[in-house]
Protein backbone atom coordinates (compact mmCIF):
# COMPACT_ATOMS: atom_id res chain seq x y z
CA UNK A 1 0.00 0.00 0.00
CA UNK A 2 2.80 2.41 0.89
CA UNK A 3 4.60 1.64 -2.35
CA UNK A 4 1.43 2.44 -4.30
CA UNK A 5 0.98 5.78 -2.50
CA UNK A 6 4.63 6.63 -3.12
CA UNK A 7 4.19 5.71 -6.81
CA UNK A 8 1.10 7.97 -7.09
CA UNK A 9 2.91 10.83 -5.36
CA UNK A 10 5.88 10.46 -7.73
CA UNK A 11 3.52 10.45 -10.73
CA UNK A 12 1.91 13.69 -9.52
CA UNK A 13 5.29 15.33 -9.04
CA UNK A 14 6.43 14.16 -12.46
CA UNK A 15 3.21 15.47 -14.04
CA UNK A 16 3.70 18.90 -12.43
CA UNK A 17 7.33 19.05 -13.57
CA UNK A 18 6.55 18.03 -17.15
CA UNK A 19 3.63 20.47 -17.34
CA UNK A 20 5.79 23.29 -15.97
CA UNK A 21 8.54 22.55 -18.47
CA UNK A 22 6.05 22.46 -21.35
CA UNK A 23 4.56 25.78 -20.22
CA UNK A 24 8.01 27.38 -19.93
CA UNK A 25 9.11 26.20 -23.39
CA UNK A 26 5.83 27.31 -24.98
CA UNK A 27 6.03 30.76 -23.39
CA UNK A 28 9.68 31.18 -24.43
CA UNK A 29 8.94 30.18 -28.04
CA UNK A 30 6.01 32.61 -28.29
CA UNK A 31 8.02 35.42 -26.68
CA UNK A 32 10.86 34.93 -29.16
CA UNK A 33 8.40 35.01 -32.09
CA UNK A 34 6.82 38.22 -30.83
CA UNK A 35 10.19 39.90 -30.15
CA UNK A 36 11.40 39.03 -33.66
CA UNK A 37 8.15 40.35 -35.12
CA UNK A 38 8.48 43.73 -33.38
CA UNK A 39 12.13 43.99 -34.51
CA UNK A 40 11.16 43.55 -38.18
CA UNK A 41 9.45 46.14 -40.43
CA UNK A 42 5.78 46.11 -39.37
CA UNK A 43 2.42 47.51 -40.33
CA UNK A 44 -0.70 48.08 -38.26
CA UNK A 45 -4.30 46.96 -38.69
CA UNK A 46 -7.42 46.64 -36.56
CA UNK A 47 -8.08 43.17 -35.21
CA UNK A 48 -11.43 41.90 -33.97
CA UNK A 49 -11.34 39.15 -31.33
CA UNK A 50 -13.76 36.54 -32.64
CA UNK A 51 -13.61 33.80 -30.00
CA UNK A 52 -11.33 32.06 -27.53
CA UNK A 53 -10.21 28.50 -26.85
CA UNK A 54 -9.31 27.65 -23.27
CA UNK A 55 -7.36 24.76 -21.78
CA UNK A 56 -6.17 24.59 -18.17
CA UNK A 57 -2.80 26.27 -18.83
CA UNK A 58 -3.57 28.63 -21.74
CA UNK A 59 -6.26 30.63 -23.50
CA UNK A 60 -5.95 31.35 -27.21
CA UNK A 61 -7.85 34.34 -28.56
CA UNK A 62 -8.65 34.04 -32.27
CA UNK A 63 -8.73 37.39 -34.05
CA UNK A 64 -9.34 38.57 -37.60
CA UNK A 65 -7.76 41.48 -39.44
CA UNK A 66 -7.40 42.81 -42.97
CA UNK A 67 -4.28 43.91 -44.85
CA UNK A 68 -4.60 45.38 -48.36
CA UNK A 69 -8.03 43.80 -48.84
CA UNK A 70 -6.89 40.33 -47.76
CA UNK A 71 -8.37 38.70 -44.65
CA UNK A 72 -6.09 37.09 -42.05
CA UNK A 73 -6.64 35.22 -38.82
CA UNK A 74 -4.28 35.27 -35.86
CA UNK A 75 -3.97 33.71 -32.44
CA UNK A 76 -3.07 35.56 -29.26
CA UNK A 77 -1.95 33.19 -26.51
CA UNK A 78 -2.30 33.93 -22.81
CA UNK A 79 -0.45 31.45 -20.63
CA UNK A 80 -1.24 30.65 -17.02
CA UNK A 81 -3.65 28.67 -14.94
CA UNK A 82 -7.26 29.81 -15.01
CA UNK A 83 -6.99 32.25 -17.95
CA UNK A 84 -10.38 33.47 -19.10
CA UNK A 85 -10.67 37.05 -20.22
CA UNK A 86 -13.90 36.59 -22.15
CA UNK A 87 -14.42 40.37 -22.19
CA UNK A 88 -11.89 40.42 -25.09
CA UNK A 89 -14.41 38.73 -27.38
CA UNK A 90 -16.00 41.24 -29.74
CA UNK A 91 -13.41 43.93 -28.93
CA UNK A 92 -10.99 45.49 -31.39
CA UNK A 93 -7.29 46.04 -30.77
CA UNK A 94 -4.26 47.07 -32.80
CA UNK A 95 -2.68 44.22 -34.76
CA UNK A 96 1.03 44.44 -35.47
CA UNK A 97 1.93 42.44 -38.56
CA UNK A 98 5.15 41.74 -40.43
CA UNK A 99 5.25 43.63 -43.72
CA UNK A 100 7.06 40.75 -45.46
CA UNK A 101 4.52 38.20 -44.14
CA UNK A 102 1.22 39.76 -43.00
CA UNK A 103 0.06 36.41 -41.60
CA UNK A 104 2.74 36.77 -38.88
CA UNK A 105 1.02 39.05 -36.39
CA UNK A 106 0.42 39.97 -32.79
CA UNK A 107 -2.71 41.39 -31.19
CA UNK A 108 -1.45 44.26 -29.02
CA UNK A 109 -4.04 44.52 -26.25
CA UNK A 110 -2.44 47.71 -24.92
CA UNK A 111 -4.34 49.58 -27.64
CA UNK A 112 -8.12 49.12 -27.56
CA UNK A 113 -9.82 50.49 -30.69
CA UNK A 114 -13.38 51.63 -30.06
CA UNK A 115 -13.75 54.06 -32.97
CA UNK A 116 -12.03 54.80 -36.29
CA UNK A 117 -10.63 57.93 -34.63
CA UNK A 118 -8.87 55.74 -32.04
CA UNK A 119 -6.98 53.94 -34.80
CA UNK A 120 -6.11 57.20 -36.59
CA UNK A 121 -4.82 58.63 -33.30
CA UNK A 122 -2.77 55.50 -32.71
CA UNK A 123 -1.22 55.75 -36.19
CA UNK A 124 -0.42 59.44 -35.72
CA UNK A 125 1.18 58.83 -32.30
CA UNK A 126 3.30 55.88 -33.43
CA UNK A 127 4.30 56.80 -36.98
CA UNK A 128 7.84 57.78 -35.95
CA UNK A 129 8.37 55.39 -33.04
CA UNK A 130 8.85 51.67 -32.71
CA UNK A 131 6.00 50.01 -30.83
CA UNK A 132 6.89 47.69 -27.95
CA UNK A 133 5.10 44.37 -27.47
CA UNK A 134 2.46 44.04 -24.77
CA UNK A 135 4.25 40.89 -23.66
CA UNK A 136 4.48 40.75 -19.85
CA UNK A 137 8.28 40.44 -19.85
CA UNK A 138 9.53 42.94 -22.40
CA UNK A 139 12.00 41.72 -25.04
CA UNK A 140 15.01 43.69 -23.91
Amino acid sequence: MRARLRFLAMNKILFVLVTSLFLFVSCRKEKNRICELYDSPVGYAIGLVDHSISVPTKTTYVYEYEVDGEQFEGNEKAYGIGQDDSWFIGKQFVVVYELADPSNSDLNIDFLIETDDDFESFLNEHQDSKLQPDYPNKCK
